[in-house]
């Protein structure tokens, strides 16, 4: 079966050719730091924010820039892209008028366009693991995740939040003869697309809220 997400997070964001000047200093040893922290796997909250609090309050802004888009870029390449939206979003907040905010905007826009991408590509694929789930149970759909992903038809990735940013619900009905899927955000819900899929198959999408059934097409 293939690895639902795959593509994404192994592409680094683009680095100038020259690359940033980053010096042998407090800020050049918090970005280290940071990396080594996110290729360890220790993704305990406070490490990162400390480091960053050090970057934020030493060096030139140009400097600091560059280095938290070095961070988001590692971030993306062990599959962090919650940590890596964060990053992405202090620079072209905080850092505006930086050299590198340009590039962390295009970033950042190329960014959410893949999340979008895989959110639909996750509803198409629990649509057709529930398919499959309907020929093996005599006309019922799974009524959980977690059910399908028991029976081998989807990744059990799509249950990992981190990775997609979307949460996958689904709703049965009371006999377990229909069903629909929510691909709803955990964070920025306000402004970001929301997805929603049926036995139908067609995926449809909302800003802002829970997409439905009268929602527009993808």
């Amino acid at each position: 079966m293939p690895t639902l997400i795959e593509q994404p997070w192994r592409k680094a964001l683009p680095i100038h050719k020259g690359g940033f000047p980053v010096t042998f200093s407090a800020q050049g040893l918090a970005a280290w730091g940071y990396s080594w922290i996110l290729s360890l796997g220790i993704l305990m909250k406070q490490l990162p924010v400390i480091l960053l609090l050090l970057l934020s309050g030493c060096g030139d802004p140009e400097d600091q820039a560059a280095i938290i888009y070095r961070a988001a870029t590692r971030a993306l390449e062990i599959r962090e892209p919650l940590e890596a939206e964060q990053l992405l979003t202090r620079i072209i907040r905080d850092y505006p008028e930086t050299r590198v905010a340009p590039r962390a905007i295009e970033a950042y826009e190329e960014f959410e366009q893949r999340l979008e991408g895989i959110a639909v590509s996750a509803l198409k694929r629990i649509h057709a693991g529930q398919e499959r789930f309907r020929v093996q149970r005599d006309g019922r759909y799974a009524n959980a995740l977690l059910e399908l992903v028991a029976a081998d038809l989807v990744e059990a990735e799509l249950s990992a939040v981190t990775l997609t940013r979307y949460r996958f619900r689904i709703s049965a009905s009371h006999d377990n003869f229909d069903y629909i899927v929510q691909a709803i955000l955990i964070i920025n819900k306000d402004t970001k697309k929301h997805f929603f899929v049926d036995r139908s198959g067609i995926v449809r999408w909302k800003r802002g809220t829970n997409a439905s059934q009268d929602s527009p097409e993808v």
